[in-house]
């Protein structure tokens, strides 16, 4: 029988990234092979001998210099970030920095906001993205964010050195700013910061930062919305990579993408935009039956007024009509479900107001693109 490989684990699981990636990669390692992992999160200065005693067979790494001397040495890579645009690892994770800024902005268009605004890093390749792709989605949807950028790096979830500049930002952001933050850390900072400014979260400002970190979105207060990232499927896949290497099957460097789901909403982005009352009692109703079909009479009935002023209002307001925001608001109570591995999708019809598989597969994918099984796959791994 073989050696069993030896890989060198370097990422830390501190954060939510980390800990979902090593469960989806040891979860692979468990049921298919046999593996040994020696995991040292303080890097190879850690490691008790030279590493090259420890003959390791393959390495997983945050920093493309951290594992410098083992890629030179020809040992396959997995990679989860990188500082800059230069990737020499084996297996890159890249998150789907373009579909989570636009889904992000489509949200806040989706509220009815009319001013965006964005919150980042200046020196991370991977917050330069974000921001590209949320102002390009932005100007597509007739709106120019403002942006800022920190130059240092948060230290115990503040920065004092852009404190100063952060609240003159923040003071200058007119009311009822739609925000997204690059990470978590950064959604939790601009919350902080905007109220010891006296703005009211989520009256004055929404906020919607990356990566659905539960700890740092739930101690927040108001909890954070946030994008998730699904590094539990990207660790699966990278095992499954790197076990075709080890087997010969596979020799490629190769990027596997790390995709996003629907915008997990908690209280920092539970209000809208909308002025207008019984449009805002419409747009509370809609949300309330997310899970099931109505009728527009029935919305016009809630709001006290006839269907025909209802709709003009609604279209006033919001630039579409009251069918199709439910139908958004239903296809994106179904992704929510469809991450939840744990149900079939005659039991997701079931909670979503639909009498079969079939007919819900038909109505996710007119409004999504694509079918409910070929969603689950690309978000949350086979």
């Amino acid at each position: 029988m073989a050696k069993p490989a030896h890989i060198l684990n370097l990422v830390r699981s501190t954060r939510a990234s980390g800990r979902d990636f090593i469960a989806g990669f040891t979860e692979y390692a468990n049921r298919h092979t046999q593996w040994r992992f020696h995991w040292e999160p303080l890097g190879l200065a850690a490691l008790k001998q030279p590493w090259e005693s420890y003959g390791f067979d393959a390495v997983v790494s945050r920093d493309h210099s951290a594992i410098a001397p083992l890629i030179e040495a020809g040992v396959p890579a997995i990679l989860l970030s990188h500082q800059s645009e230069e990737n020499r690892s084996t297996i890159q994770i890249a998150t789907d920095d373009e579909t989570v800024a636009s889904s992000i902005a489509r949200l806040f268009d989706f509220k009815g906001f009319h001013h965006f605004a964005f919150l980042g890093y200046h020196h991370r390749i991977w917050s330069q993205r974000r921001e590209r792709h949320f102002k390009d989605t932005s100007t597509e949807l007739g709106h120019s964010p403002l942006c800022f950028n920190l130059e240092g790096e948060l230290a115990n979830g503040d920065d004092d050195c852009n404190r100063e500049e952060l609240h003159d930002w923040l003071e200058a952001l007119p009311d009822k700013t739609a925000i997204m933050a690059a990470n978590d850390d950064l959604g939790s900072l601009v919350i902080r910061s905007a109220q010891d400014l006296g703005h009211r979260i989520p009256d004055d400002r929404i906020v919607v930062g990356v990566g659905n970190d539960q700890p740092i979105c739930e101690m927040t207060s108001p909890a954070l919305s946030s994008a998730p990232l699904h590094f539990r499927a990207a660790g699966t896949e990278a095992a499954k990579r790197l076990d075709a290497i080890f087997s010969l099957e596979d020799t490629a460097n190769v990027t596997i993408s790390c995709a996003t789901g629907a915008v997990v909403e908690r209280q920092s982005s539970e209000k809208t935009a909308i002025t207008d009352p019984n449009v805002a009692r419409a747009v509370t109703y809609l949300n309330q039956t997310r899970h099931r079909p109505i009728s527009v009479n029935e919305v016009a009935t809630v709001t006290g007024l006839s269907r025909r002023a209802l709709e003009i209002r609604f279209k006033d307001n919001l630039s579409t009509t009251i069918a199709s925001y439910h139908r958004e608001l239903r296809a994106n109570h179904i992704t929510t479900l469809l991450e939840r591995k744990t149900l079939n999708l005659e039991q997701v019809a079931e909670e979503s107001g639909f009498h079969s598989a079939a007919e819900l597969s038909r109505f996710f994918k007119a409004v999504k693109n694509e079918s409910p099984s070929t969603y689950r796959t690309r978000v949350c791994g086979s």
